[in-house]
């Protein structure tokens, strides 16, 4: 016994220790925020931006995040959008059917910051070139629904980077355009995505080998700022490479920020738990498990005293019994033991033994009167019974010799 308790007890500490490094390494999944891409605020390791979202909140801004799609964000008020970790794919493809919405963004008053991924290579779709054919072609037939390039006027290109011994790539120098001050003269650019053939509206901050890869224009109140490239923002570059007066000029003036989330594919979906915070309705989804469990509780462990078993009586009228056994039990109830064959004869008298011979009467009373004065405990009602229906039988053959066709009766007294 002792040996069991000891195994069990074992047992259980083994299962508390795996709950609790399940637990743990969850904790630090869920803290390393290497469950989510690159480029989100809600990764804490050198390839995420959460570093830079606790700065800007530790600073007092009104900072959040987005995980709604397009379609339900509204530009109510004006605010920095940071957009980190674009992919140029992404831009040219998905985001051209949303580009009123992301360019309602800047047109009531807002920033709209976005940083594309860092390209080493050059993709093997030019998702620009392949729209610009198709329009010339007349396949595309809303311009709502042309690229953000072709909208933005300006172009995306490529630059080679050069490599090392070991075929990694090295980044390029972008410069400082001469008319700003204060900001560093060289930035290193870690990615090969450049602007090109874009339109005066756009005021180049940062060049590599005279080709954008940050700039800035208006967009009605507000402005668009394009960087090709993502690592500036990142928690890696802000513990390293950091550059307070580009991040400061970025975020701009607006008190409110945004971290863009949903082109990361961190999106809300709508369900009932969506629901209830929304709502406040947290206490009620309470109430009504705390409604589930006194159920449950009443059903296994009722309040009300348990019903006391039915005696043998009680039992044999809840057992299911045909009309003969209820029949049976009825007469025991209502006719006493010692005038049950007296009431036999009569109703066989008052049916089937109408025509019977008086001295077969006569003898049936007999035994009758003999049975009723014989004392209880030597009286045989079954044997008695049994003679009643033995004179009866013979009664009934004599009459058959005499009449053929006589009907038979099904009564119950007819076995007499």
């Amino acid at each position: 016994m002792k040996r069991r308790a000891l195994a069990w007890g074992f047992v259980l500490v083994l299962a508390a220790l795996l709950v609790a490094g399940l637990v743990r390494l969850f904790h630090l999944r869920q803290t390393g925020g290497d469950l989510y891409p690159p480029y989100s605020s809600l990764r804490s390791d050198p390839l995420g931006i959460k570093a830079l979202y606790l700065a800007l909140e530790e600073l007092g801004l009104d900072v959040h995040r987005n995980y709604r799609p397009w379609r339900w964000v509204q530009a109510d008020a004006p605010a920095t959008w940071l957009m980190v970790g674009v992919k140029r794919a992404d831009f040219l493809e998905e985001w051209a059917e949303h580009g009123l919405l992301i360019e309602a963004l800047a047109q009531n008053g807002g920033r709209l910051v976005i940083a594309f991924a860092g390209e080493l290579t050059p993709p093997s779709v030019n998702w620009g070139s392949l729209w610009r054919k198709l329009n010339q072609a007349g396949k595309v037939t809303s311009e709502s629904h042309a690229p953000l390039e072709e909208r933005w006027q300006f172009q995306f290109a490529h630059q080679d980077l050069s490599k090392q011994e070991d075929e990694t790539f090295l980044p390029a120098t972008a410069r400082r355009v001469p008319a700003l001050a204060d900001w560093p003269q060289t930035l290193d650019w870690r990615s090969a995505l450049v602007f090109t053939n874009h339109s005066p509206a756009w005021r180049v901050l940062y060049a590599v080998n005279n080709a954008p890869v940050v700039m800035e224009r208006s967009w009605g109140r507000g402005t668009i700022v394009l960087l090709s490239d993502s690592y500036l923002l990142s928690n890696e570059a802000m513990r390293f490479h950091r550059v307070p007066p580009l991040l400061a000029w970025l975020v701009g003036r607006s008190a409110r920020v945004v971290f863009n989330e949903t082109h990361l594919g961190v999106v809300e979906q709508p369900g009932m738990g969506n629901l209830l915070r929304q709502y406040r309705l947290q206490g009620v989804a309470a109430v009504l498990l705390l409604l589930a469990l006194l159920y449950i509780w009443q059903n296994s462990f009722p309040l009300a005293p348990l019903p006391q078993k039915p005696s043998a009586e009680q039992a044999a009228y809840i057992q299911g019994r045909d009309t003969m056994m209820g029949l049976v039990h009825l007469l025991r109830r209502g006719i006493p033991p010692r005038r049950v064959l007296r009431i036999c004869l009569e109703h066989w008298k008052e049916t089937a033994g109408r025509n019977a011979d008086a001295t077969v009467l006569a003898e049936m009373e007999a035994r009758v009167n003999a049975f009723e004065q014989t004392p209880a405990r030597l009286a045989n009602p079954v044997a008695v019974y049994a003679e009643l229906a033995r004179l009866a039988a013979e009664k009934r053959r004599h009459r058959k010799s005499q009449t053929p066709a006589a009907p038979k009766n099904s009564s119950p007294s007819s076995a007499l």
